[in-house]
């Protein structure tokens, strides 16, 4: 995961809209931090799925934010890579094994998009509040078989591409989407 910071500048490069905010990300990248930290309290890597069925995307219920949201979750040690750690995420919350990563990852060695947003304090688990940068990465895949982690995860959905573009372009899943298309990985 030494990589980090190659990818990181690599994103900017490709993205320098996105700069503006990805400052303190940016910032951390001049200090030699470990991004995948959960302990690092100015901010940490997280890993996002964006797994597409036809022109359909999933979306799971996170029973402890209460929405319906991407599949994904923290980066372990043990994780050779952001990439793995997806995999390993959408394996543990929904059961499916025969997810491909999409070529234009393969082409650029980047996530499609890179979001930023505040984790809360948890007094429980003695984190102070920080921030998240959640690495999206594209998937496909042909399965019907969901098999949800009940204990993080309640229900999902097989939403319609033009649905989330339609009713919540602004979510990380929409500006996700609106990139696909405008870099014609979608069409």
């Amino acid at each position: 995961m030494k990589n980090t910071v190659k990818i990181i500048r690599k994103y900017f490069q490709k993205f320098p809209e996105d700069e503006k905010n990805l400052k303190l990300l940016k910032n951390q990248t001049k200090d030699c931090i470990n991004f995948f930290d959960r302990k690092n309290f100015t901010g940490h890597v997280v890993a996002n799925a964006l797994i597409l069925k036809e022109n359909k995307v999933l979306t799971i219920f996170h029973n402890k934010l209460q929405m319906y949201i991407q599949p994904g979750g923290h980066v372990d040690e043990t994780d050779p890579s952001v990439i793995d750690a997806t995999i390993r995420e959408v394996e543990e919350e929904t059961g499916i094994k025969d997810i491909v990563l999409d070529r234009w990852h393969k082409k650029t060695g980047i996530p499609i998009f890179i979001e930023t947003h505040l984790i809360p304090e948890n007094k429980k688990k003695q984190e102070k509040k920080h921030y998240h940068y959640d690495f999206m990465y594209i998937f496909r895949t042909k399965t019907k078989n969901i098999n949800l982690q009940l204990e993080e995860v309640s229900g999902f959905e097989w939403v319609d591409i033009e649905n989330v573009l339609m009713n919540t372009p602004e979510s990380f899943i929409g500006r996700s989407l609106k990139k696909m298309f405008k870099l014609d990985i979608l069409k």
